[in-house]
């Protein structure tokens, strides 16, 4: 049987509102959600208690619901839904953004619309952490000056961290990084190093930096 739906949520990283998401999914979600509140001036909400990852019998329930309303391309069939393997968020409230700028963010951390008729569905590729290398993010100086508030992601001894910076020139913690906050605090490195191409780690390449172009 697929594991779609049947993983052990020990394996997966808890969020908000007793939902869970694969570690990395969980990780960029945890920044990508601070990035949006602060850009876009209002928090990102997850539908509970199935937006995240879906076991097999909610899948099976959400197929059902939209079944019933002559709608079943709105939920995958059971075993082969993403939400089945933490990859997805459904948004509660995406009636409040603006989609275009939703989706601008949510992109630079791996974030994507994959059902054009679902405004709210946003799949992460599995990969991306915000502010690795290999995940270009470029800003202009103006765009900086717009965003005061910025944040990264990373995992270290497979435990998702996350932290940002603000316009006061310090890190603060974010899901428990506090030594690595004080850590980054004490290298003296701002968030964006404004000349070098390749982002800076901090701590044995557990943290990286994003960098900007002039």
């Amino acid at each position: 049987m697929s594991a779609n739906g049947y993983l052990n949520t020990a394996t997966l990283t808890p969020i908000e509102n007793g939902m869970f998401l694969e570690p990395r999914a969980a990780a960029a979600w945890v920044a990508a959600k601070a990035a949006v509140a602060a850009e876009l001036g209002i928090v990102p909400v997850i539908t509970v208690p199935d937006g995240a990852y879906r076991t097999f019998a909610q899948q099976v329930a959400e197929r059902a619901y939209w079944t019933a309303r002559g709608k079943p391309g709105n939920a995958a069939v059971p075993g082969y839904s993403n939400h089945g393997l933490g990859l997805c968020v459904d948004i509660n409230n995406i009636s409040r953004f603006n989609l275009a700028a939703l989706e601008r963010v949510m992109a630079r951390f791996g974030y994507t619309r994959t059902v054009p008729a679902e405004s709210w569905h946003f799949q992460h590729d599995g990969t991306t952490l915000a502010g690795e290398t290999g995940t270009p993010i470029t800003t202009t100086k103006e765009e900086d000056e717009e965003m005061a508030i910025r944040g990264i992601t990373w995992t270290e001894n497979g435990v998702a961290w996350a932290a940002q910076y603000s316009d006061t020139g310090f890190w603060s913690a974010i899901s428990g990084a506090a030594d690595e906050a004080t850590k980054m605090n004490a290298s003296g490195i701002p968030f964006y190093d404004t000349t070098a191409s390749v982002a800076h780690t901090i701590e044995n390449d557990c943290a990286k930096v994003r960098t900007r172009t002039n």
